[in-house]
């Protein structure tokens, strides 16, 4: 790793991350199949705050908490709880690769929800990008020609609900510090996925718990690495790498559960990504031209 330009060393870590993200998803919807989702999130809120506690500890976290947004705060953690839920109950009905594709829908539905939360101006070909994704989307769906699945609404819901959350992230960025957001974040969302879960509690075998502590574990070190990968490389240059969990998704659907993606998943798939790529890189463009020097701009 020394040898390798920052860059190089970024884009790694980027895919490493999406490699483990997807290995936790894997994990997820074996989870899903025996807890409800409600209880499921809860593991995953519980084991992920055990697991990164000594790091926000390390970086001084606790003591940079204070917050005069906490109306914010709650509001994203019910979203990112609601969408949380849906996704893992999503997970435990679709194929892993048809799942991951349809969550890529995501970015699209930030920048369609931008406008009208954030203020930001979306022109023609941001508007064309997204309605190309959602054609993508449609295209693994196909209404009409095969009967609409429970897992896709689930997904796309859990895409849409996870907008909101972004927006409400973005919103927090502005004046609150990074890793004090995290920490909010998993601190709240821990009683509500417990209240919430209590009435459907079943208590989960040996093998659960071990997968509940992998989820847990995972998701932290997948944040680990992104976190990492930033530092050494910008983010527009980093999104694509985070499309790597397509294949892995389908390779592991494959290898573990003998789900073989279709060619509409594929199609719809690179449809959706191509669609937020360009968005990712369109968006990277016009910051850079608001940020640089006048005379830069004026060329």
């Amino acid at each position: 790793m020394r040898i390798l330009a920052p860059p190089v060393k970024g884009a790694l870590f980027a895919l490493s991350a999406a490699a483990v993200f997807v290995t936790v998803h894997a994990a997820v919807s074996q989870v899903g199949r025996d807890l409800h989702p409600f209880e499921a999130t809860f593991f995953r809120n519980f084991f992920g705050l055990i697991a990164l506690t000594p790091w926000m500890a390390m970086r001084g976290t606790f003591r940079r908490m204070a917050t005069s947004h906490m109306p914010r705060h709650l509001l994203r953690v019910t979203t990112n709880f609601a969408s949380s839920a849906c996704w893992f109950w999503g997970l435990s009905i679709l194929p892993l690769a048809t799942a991951t594709a349809l969550s890529f829908t995501a970015p699209l539905f930030v920048t369609m929800m931008a406008p009208f939360a954030l203020g930001e101006r979306v022109g023609w070909r941001r508007i064309g990008a997204v309605l190309f994704g959602f054609a993508g989307a449609m295209v693994i769906l196909r209404p009409g020609v095969i009967p609409l699945e429970l897992g896709s609404v689930l997904v796309l819901v859990s895409a849409i609900i996870g907008a909101i959350s972004v927006l409400y992230m973005k919103k927090l960025a502005g004046t609150e510090n990074p890793d004090a957001m995290v920490a909010w974040l998993l601190l709240l969302s821990l009683p509500l996925s417990l209240a919430l879960s209590l009435p459907f509690w079943v208590w989960p075998s040996t093998e659960l718990w071990l997968l509940g502590g992998f989820i847990g574990l995972g998701a932290t070190t997948a944040h680990l690495l992104i976190v990492r990968g930033f530092a050494l490389a910008d983010a527009s240059f980093l999104q694509p790498f985070d499309y790597a969990r397509l294949p892995f998704a389908a390779l592991l659907g494959l290898i573990f559960f003998a789900q073989r993606p279709d060619v509409w998943t594929a199609v719809g798939g690179v449809m959706i990504v191509g669609a937020a790529l360009y968005i990712t890189r369109r968006e990277a463009r016009m910051k850079k031209r608001t940020t640089a020097p006048a005379a830069e701009r004026v060329t």
